[in-house]
């Protein structure tokens, strides 16, 4: 692409970069041949040795220039250190398949440890959002220190190329730019000089590019191209901050709570959907809200019971792709339950209107599950019923007032963009937004919460005042 060109578009977007602010590296990809894999050597003020991997294409770059594609190939930078406090990576991307329902979409990556126990990755997650995550690992392979940086959910294009820029200084403020838009910032962030190994020794620094390293994770690679890569190791931007919608700010007021008493719930909340402008979110539309999903549970001695009402909106019709369970074309719903609040162990099911079905713990899938799934049709729409024993979630015994966690989600065409019972967040699997699930009445789950108090306040010096106020709170909750 002609510079001067380049240059006008970048501003036009929004980034105002000083005179003294040029990129330590640079690529439009022009001079590589068709023939893939080819290695380019590269000289930056960190290293002589650089390597670039990678698989150029002609015509599928802005503007019908040399891109680099990224599916299949292991496309990275070698031996690339980081000297500096600040680090951005500006560059233009565009999908050519539609992104995955279940896992995120890497647009690049950064290690400095062979066992990946020092790393970044920026991907799009599996609910469209932009998120950037920099992770240290210690020997027992626990997550030792780590720095978060996402956006709000964004409407996604096949075939367009968007620009991406972000960056963060150590210790500083970390900003994730698109199309010249301001959507996220974080401040006390995390920088690639964190992520430098200690042991100067190493020279183990990568940069990968629409691809996702990291095994045992929850990544795939970008299905797509990528062009006009820089480098910088100075930020500035003048882009504007992104205002957000009250819809977008907006999150459930009231935590909700179901008992197994076989009570239907409240209706579910609907997503808010994507609204013309990028990165701005609206109500979802007045049909999904009237037909949104309600959900019952209940314990019969061996099994937990969760069933599902599903009402379908007029002139339209419950259906599945056949083996693609997490299409966001397929109408399904799913149940997630944590036994032991105590824990991090959570279970997932999941069942389409179709009768394909999944079983997993945590991010992993079981395949011994005992679970048993029933879809029928009902006037309204679809109903189903989740039957799990409760051998398989390491329940023995339940007294009355035992507490629980989990959620419930809808998902599919006729549900709009997705809906729950509980806030979800950016992930399903986030089980710090799980629901109480409460076993018995609630009287008993407040009684069993006042005994709690009751041994707490009883090691206390002058508790005599504490200890009328909970017999007070006690006697109403006995009365209600």
């Amino acid at each position: 692409m002609n510079k001067k060109l380049l240059v006008f578009l970048l501003c036009a977007a929004g980034f105002t970069l000083r005179a003294d602010n040029k990129a330590v590296y640079s690529w439009d990809f022009e001079n590589f041949s068709d023939k893939a894999n080819q290695v380019s050597f590269f000289k930056t003020p960190f290293t002589k040795n650089g390597r670039f991997y990678l698989s150029p294409v002609k015509s599928q770059g802005v503007e019908n220039s040399t891109a680099i594609k990224c599916i299949n190939n292991i496309t990275h930078i070698s031996s690339l250190p980081w000297k500096s406090k600040d680090f951005a990576i500006e560059f233009q991307f565009k999908l050519t398949k539609g992104l995955n329902q279940r896992r995120a979409t890497a647009l690049f990556c950064y290690t400095t440890a062979k066992d990946f126990s020092r790393r970044m990755f920026f991907w799009i997650s599996h609910d469209k959002r932009l998120e950037g995550r920099f992770q240290i690992f210690n020997d027992k392979k626990k997550v030792e220190k780590e720095f978060v940086i996402r956006t709000e959910p964004l409407n996604w294009n096949n075939n367009q190329y968007y620009t991406l820029r972000f960056s963060a200084v150590s210790g500083g403020r970390a900003v994730i730019e698109l199309d010249g838009k301001r959507l996220a910032e974080n401040d006390n962030a995390m920088s690639l000089l964190d992520l430098q190994n200690p042991d100067e020794t190493v020279n183990f620094n990568i940069l990968y590019f629409g691809y996702y390293p990291f095994y045992g994770g929850i990544g795939n690679s970008l299905n797509g191209y990528i062009d006009n890569l820089k480098l910088y190791d100075k930020i500035n931007s003048t882009a504007p901050v992104e205002k957000k919608t009250d819809a977008v700010k907006k999150k459930t007021a009231i935590i909700p709570h179901l008992c197994f008493d076989n009570q239907w719930s409240r209706t579910f909340t609907p997503a808010e959907q994507p609204g013309n402008l990028l990165g701005t979110f609206v109500r979802a539309d007045e049909k999904f809200w009237k037909n949104a999903a309600r959900v019952r549970i209940k314990l019969d001695g061996e099994n937990m019971i969760a069933e599902f009402d599903c009402p379908v909106p007029a002139g339209m019709k419950a259906s599945a792709i056949p083996k693609n369970l997490w299409s966001r074309s397929s109408d399904r719903v799913e149940f997630f339950i944590q036994p032991d609040t105590g824990k991090k162990k959570y279970y997932q099911y999941a069942v389409s209107v179709s009768g394909e079905s999944y079983c997993g713990i945590g991010m992993l899938e079981n395949p011994d599950s005992k679970a048993k799934f029933k879809v029928e049709n009902t006037t309204a729409g679809y109903g189903v019923t989740i039957t799990v024993p409760l051998s398989e979630l390491g329940i023995s015994d339940i007294a009355d007032g035992v507490c629980m966690k989990g959620n419930f989600i809808r998902a599919g065409k006729t549900s709009g963009n997705g809906s729950s019972l509980g806030y979800t967040g950016d992930d399903y699997h986030a089980i710090e937004n799980f629901i109480p699930l409460i076993v018995g009445s609630r009287k008993s789950f407040f009684m069993s919460k006042m005994k709690n108090l009751e041994k707490d306040v009883s090691l206390l010096k002058n508790s005599a005042p504490i200890r009328k106020a909970l017999d007070e709170l006690k006697l109403s909750i006995e009365k209600n």
